[in-house]
C-alpha cells in the first residue's frame, strides 16, 4: 500500500489525472485501511519515541485515522504524566 501512496504522490499529470488518481487512493485507503498489527506496531514506536522526553500513560493511548479533505491523519491522545528532566538514555 505504501507504494501506491508513493506512485500517486509522485507522479505529475493534470489536474483532472491528479483528482482522480487522489480519489483511487482515498477508495484503497478506505476500503483496506490499516492493518490492525501495524496500527499496533506504531503505536509502540510512537510510545517509545515520546517516552524518551515524557513518563506516559501507556494505558490511555489512543490511535486513529481520520481523512480531512484530500489528506489522511493521524490523529493520537497521549496522557502525560511527568515531563523528564533530561531525555532517557542522556542521563
Amino acid at each position: 500500500m505504501i507504494d501506491l501512496i508513493r506512485w500517486a504522490l509522485q507522479r505529475s499529470s493534470p489536474s483532472g489525472e491528479t483528482a482522480r488518481q487522489r480519489l483511487r487512493l482515498i477508495l484503497v485507503m478506505d476500503r483496506g485501511g490499516l492493518p490492525e498489527d501495524c496500527m499496533e506496531a506504531l503505536k509502540r514506536d510512537i510510545i517509545d519515541a515520546v517516552s524518551k522526553y515524557l513518563v506516559v500513560d501507556e494505558d490511555s493511548v489512543q490511535m486513529d485515522m481520520r481523512r480531512s479533505s484530500d489528506s489522511l491523519e493521524l490523529v493520537s491522545n497521549i496522557q502525560v504524566r511527568e515531563i523528564l528532566k533530561a531525555p532517557a538514555g542522556s542521563r
